[in-house]
């Protein structure tokens, strides 16, 4: 209970574009053989956005924490690529208009509508065709999405204080 599972999208997809996305799972409970998760982030790995700041281009990363329509509390990270270097007013414009658009989405769908729209790279088109109109855009990437977890103190401090017990018992 409460472990956290980490594998690649591509092992649940089986599609080789998917290898550089990190799925995370926490799993909430078992049954029989089958263990129940619930899904608390995503990330892209290190090698993938490296591979996309080159020469002659400008990295620009955008931070937000949104509430989805149904009331999730997450952060979502995103960066937008240029295509050209910028100037610092093409960079503020790009970052604010990025940043209104994805307010937006987050506030119109559902989180697991959310979740799927960036695993399978459908929000990125949406944010890319209203951003290119400031600067050519070479990608836009949401890169990382973290979900809140609240969790009960005192359970786990009771979780702990029994573990203890159970030891000491054993060595006894």
């Amino acid at each position: 209970m409460n472990r956290i599972i980490a594998l690649t999208l591509k092992e649940v997809t089986h599609e080789i574009s998917h290898m550089y996305t990190t799925v995370r799972l926490r799993v909430e409970g078992i049954k029989d053989k089958n263990a129940y998760t619930k899904f608390i982030g995503h990330s892209a790995s290190r090698e993938y956005l490296s591979t996309l700041g080159r020469r002659n281009r400008d990295v620009l990363r955008v931070v937000f924490t949104g509430t989805s329509k149904d009331d999730v509390k997450f952060t979502v990270k995103m960066v937008v690529v240029t295509a050209v270097p910028c100037s610092t007013p093409q960079r503020k414009a790009v970052r604010n208009s990025s940043l209104a658009e994805l307010k937006r989405i987050i506030a119109e769908t559902r989180f697991g509508d959310f979740i799927q729209g960036v695993l399978y790279n459908k929000i990125n088109p949406q944010i890319h065709n209203l951003v290119k109109k400031i600067v050519p855009i070479y990608r836009v990437e949401l890169y990382k999405t973290e979900l809140y977890e609240v969790f009960d103190e005192d359970a786990v401090i009771e979780l702990d204080r029994t573990k203890k017990e159970r030891e000491a018992a054993a060595a006894a």
